[in-house]
């Protein structure tokens, strides 16, 4: 080509390029296939080096990274960026509306239009356009002055370097990263031996002030903006409405609400789906959405009148160390557990946390009295993520033999897993019958983990066929805790336990790599046990849906001589599998449909009912909603029924629900 069919070359891949990365970092719904992406940009690439005079100032290959900057320079913020007051309660947000009507000399119960947006955990940043252009981005530092980051910021994908409209406008937001980025990065660092980020505003935060933008450039970060400087609109709706225009990314989550209640509402559900998100929030930013109300307001101090940050109770906090207890699971998993001083977070004291496993806790080099941060994963498991500082004390060290048994430890190849491989293991033993009577799996009612303890203990019960023989015991009618008519409860439910699905059973075998999910898969692909014990491990790894891991696992426990024996006692104690024998169009006849159930149904348990629903494709609910199909009714029904009743929902008995299980939805 020549220069001047080189120059429309590199204007129309630039032009796609930037378009592609719109639809990927901004849209989240890529157009092209990453391959197709890597050719054209190589291509530019190739055009610019040849002809350096055509590279423009907007184009992708920017974000690659400049040379390596001394230091930062500073960036002034007009007008500045101010932080937010806070509250965590509805009267804390009740207080705010009174204030706001005095100071606008409204009546005290006025009501405001409220804009409220998900409250992203980043570093918070300001980029300055002119004509259009990006150049100049900035942190928010004090509020007056930051750092300059304007190279690295060119790297963010989700950042345009050239807007749609040719204007000149300050635009606020948060760079982020995303969570699973941010654990990916871990695990590298973790490879390496190099420290670890904390939690992922801190990863953004270390990724963007990288002295070198290439770095910044390797990481994943995004940049979701919300706010708008020098530039007039009417209202924080149509700012966002702009944004949008402009090609940025912003929440997808924002709400236009009136009054304190609607909008403490929109708090408590994004509070509620807080995990799901896929970077973290910490709460939501309530902010009046009239603009000229904002400025009539103004701000007072570091904090603007018409804004203010609801917050989530912490999800994370520091303490200390007490001791390290190491567990064992029922595959054999060592799991070091840390005893904590007593911590509050998400509203629950925390005493205890997984400290992750063998190469995680080696990493840590804890200590009796080390400050630690804690986190509750997915605001349920505790689990130590940092070490903050170091107590000075002896390290503890990882044991070499099995706490439970004193079985030496065996280390797999390539796993972080350390593991206890006696299978008579007493801790295995009862890790496993737990699981095997669970919900998911036997269901057996009676037989809880104090039970279990005190049989294994007495010796009874050594392996899990033993559950089954429980009815040739009756001296444990005379055990404290037990009586008369416990005892005969428990033989009467691990006799009507023996009737069981192919999926319940596969889930009960507690085999690695095989939940709720894949044993469904491994259900409907096998007709009987016996196919599925002669089956090889390339099949296994053919299904649909089964990888390459787990089929190694299968495999390995349909090939252990020790789980056979188990399997074939369980068959002679009479268990009884039940088959999918229906079509596969029938399989999923369920499937798209949910229910609830209020009262008790005469032939089934709620856990069987639920059953039947989900091994049909189906899905149980417990809230009632405009989104549930089905209501079933049994005898004595709670509030369910009335609420159902007043949103019109299709309501059905036990008779009508089987009719459904045999037939279909359609009926």
């Amino acid at each position: 080509m020549n220069s001047k069919e080189t120059k429309k070359r590199i204007d129309e891949l630039v032009r796609l390029l930037n378009e592609y990365s719109y639809w990927y970092y901004v849209k989240d719904n890529p157009k092209i296939a990453d391959a197709e992406y890597d050719q054209l940009f190589d291509e530019l690439l190739k055009h610019e080096s040849e002809f350096p005079q055509f590279k423009r100032d907007d184009s992708p290959t920017v974000r690659v990274g400049a040379e390596p900057l001394k230091e930062f320079k500073g960036f002034s913020h007009d007008p500045p960026m101010l932080s937010m007051q806070k509250a965590y309660t509805i009267e804390e947000l009740k207080t705010f509306q009174e204030r706001i009507n005095r100071f606008l000399n409204n009546p005290i119960e006025h009501d405001f239009e409220y804009y409220v947006e998900p409250k992203y955990d980043g570093l918070s940043c300001e980029l300055i356009y002119k004509n259009g252009y990006l150049i100049g981005a900035g942190t928010r530092g004090n509020g007056l002055k930051g750092e300059d980051i304007t190279e690295n910021a060119k790297t963010i994908q989700s950042i345009p370097l050239r807007l749609k409209e040719n204007i000149s406008i300050s635009i606020r937001g948060e760079i982020l990263m995303k969570k699973d980025d941010f654990e990916k990065l871990n695990e590298e660092n973790r490879k390496k031996n190099e420290s670890l980020f904390a939690n992922p505003r801190n990863a953004a935060a270390g990724s963007i002030r990288q002295l070198d933008p290439k770095i910044t450039a390797s990481r994943r970060l995004y940049f979701i903006a919300y706010e708008i400087e020098n530039y007039e609109v009417k209202e924080q709706m149509t700012t966002i409405e702009l944004l949008r225009k402009l090609n940025f990314r912003t929440s997808k989550d924002p709400l236009l609400t009136i009054g304190i209640n609607n909008t403490f509402s929109v708090f408590n559900r994004c509070e509620m789906k807080r995990a799901d998100f896929e970077f973290e929030i910490d709460g939501v930013v309530v902010k009046v959405n009239s603009k000229e109300y904002q400025k009539r307001l103004g701000a007072v101090s570091h904090n603007p009148r018409w804004a203010i940050a609801l917050k989530f109770k912490a999800r994370e906090s520091s303490t200390q160390i007490i001791d390290v207890e190491f567990s064992i699971g029922r595959t054999g998993a060592v799991t070091p557990v840390a005893v904590l001083k007593p911590v509050e977070i998400s509203g629950a004291t925390i005493t205890r946390a997984s400290l992750h496993n063998y190469e995680i806790f080696n990493s840590f080099k804890i200590a009796k009295g080390d400050t630690v941060l804690v986190k509750r994963a997915g605001d349920v498991i505790p689990q130590v993520i940092k070490v903050l500082e170091h107590s000075g004390e002896e390290k503890i060290k990882f044991p070499d033999t099995c706490p439970a048994c004193g079985t030496k430890l065996f280390k797999e190849p390539d796993s972080p897993i350390i593991r206890c491989i006696n299978i008579e293991c007493p801790t295995q033993i009862f890790e496993a019958v737990t699981h095997f009577v669970g919900k998911e799996g036997f269901d057996i009612d009676g037989l809880g983990p104090k039970q279990i303890k005190k049989f294994i203990e007495s010796g009874i019960i050594k392996s899990i066929p033993d559950i089954f023989k429980l009815n040739e015991h009756p001296e444990i009618i005379k055990w404290d805790g037990f009586g008369e008519r416990s005892y005969e409860n428990l033989i009467k439910s691990i006799e009507n336990s023996k009737h069981i699905s192919f999926y319940h059973f596969l889930v009960s075998l507690g085999i690695r790599g095989v939940g709720g999910v894949t044993a469904k898969l491994l259900a409907r692909y096998f007709p009987t046990l016996e196919i599925f014990l002669k089956t090889e491990k390339e099949e296994f790894a053919n299904i649909d849906g089964i990888g390459p891991i787990a089929a190694d696992f299968i495999h390995s426990y349909i090939t252990n001589s020790k789980n056979i024996e188990v399997i074939n006692n369980l068959l002679k104690v009479g268990i009884d599998i039940t088959y999918l024998t229906i079509s596969k169009d029938r399989e999923l006849a369920l499937a798209d449909y949910s229910f609830i159930f209020t009262g008790t149904l005469e032939t089934l348990s709620r856990s069987q009912a639920k059953k039947e629903v989900e091994e049909r494709g189906g899905k149980v609910v417990s809230a009632v909603s405009k989104k549930v199909d089905f209501v079933v009714t049994g005898e004595k029904p709670g509030s369910k029924l009335k609420k159902a009743i007043s949103l019109n929902l299709r309501i059905i008995d036990e008779e009508e629900f089987k009719n459904i299980l045999k037939k279909g939805a359609k009926t």
